[in-house]
């Protein structure tokens, strides 16, 4: 069995100021996210393998 595993974080709707300021992106928030979501998946990847093993 195949499973596809996406995982996002839409920060978008934050808000008229948050947006128009570009909190997220100016504090690096977007990027540290983008890392824990990629370690997350790695994780269940393995977690995934472990099971099938």
């Amino acid at each position: 069995t195949l499973t596809r595993v996406t995982e996002t974080f839409d920060y978008h709707a934050a808000g008229a100021i948050k947006n128009g300021l570009k909190f997220y992106e100016m504090t690096g928030f977007a990027k540290s996210n983008a890392a824990g979501i990629e370690a997350t998946l790695a994780k269940l990847s393995d977690q995934d393998a472990r099971g099938r093993a």
